[in-house]
């Protein structure tokens, strides 16, 4: 008995090795990666955000650049009557004067309107180009996790595979009684196998009295108080 339960105990470690092998696969299982692909989806939301407004603002420019051409021709005209010599009425020149004046005042602001525009697409082409940097910076960050991943994946399922094949191996040595007896303990609690260390099972820390323990080669022996099979130190 005691030799099937040393092996029933080496096949629950192989196992618990396999399982923390499996958990930690399925932790890796990208989350570094995932969080970097929502990095870079956002700043491409952002960016294609900004080129939206950065293609606005360009037309707004436009406009402002051709009403501001059609403003200084009519100033040219307006400078024409009003120094060339074609009017020569105080009241007329007058009333031009106050046109030019006032036209001065649009021409001002249409150009101040069109610099602060300019400067605006200014700094989007700038914060674009940024966050193009930043997206390619991630990218190849991405690759590198990805490559990464794929390798330490790789590495745990050569692992993993070593451990199966001690598993499968160990089995064979093992008594079809005792095996089919962990699997039924395996079900319902993580470790079916404990130790009996000084009288004290190491699975629920209980002490199990001395009559109870019987050493007989071909019975199991079980913890009266968690159910575990018991392997005897």
């Amino acid at each position: 008995m005691t030799k099937s339960m040393s092996l029933i105990w080496d096949l629950q470690s192989i196992e618990k090795q396999m399982r923390t092998l499996k958990a930690e696969k399925q932790a890796l299982s990208s989350d570094n990666i995932r969080c970097l692909w929502q990095q870079i989806a956002e700043i491409k939301k952002l960016s294609a955000e900004n080129q939206l407004q950065l293609i606005k603002l360009q037309n707004k420019c436009q406009t402002q650049e051709e009403d501001l051409a059609k403003l200084q021709e009519h100033g040219r005209q307006l400078g024409e009557m009003l120094y060339g010599g074609s009017v020569t009425q105080a009241k007329e020149l007058e009333k031009i004067q106050s046109q030019y004046n006032l036209f001065q005042l649009e021409v001002q602001r249409v150009e101040e309107s069109l610099l602060t525009d300019m400067e605006k697409c200014e700094s989007l082409q700038a914060e674009i180009k940024n966050q193009q940097d930043h997206i390619h910076t991630l990218n190849e960050q991405h690759g590198k996790l990805q490559q990464e991943l794929a390798r330490h994946v790789t590495k745990m399922e050569a692992e993993y595979q070593i451990l199966n094949d001690s598993y499968e191996k160990l089995k064979q040595n093992i008594p079809a009684a005792y095996y089919n007896e962990y699997v039924k303990i395996s079900r319902v609690k993580s470790m079916a196998v404990a130790k009996l260390e000084k009288g004290i099972c190491s699975g629920c820390h209980v002490s199990i009295p001395t009559s109870h323990i019987v050493k007989d080669a071909d019975k199991i022996l079980y913890c009266e108080n968690c159910g575990r099979m018991l392997l005897i130190e």
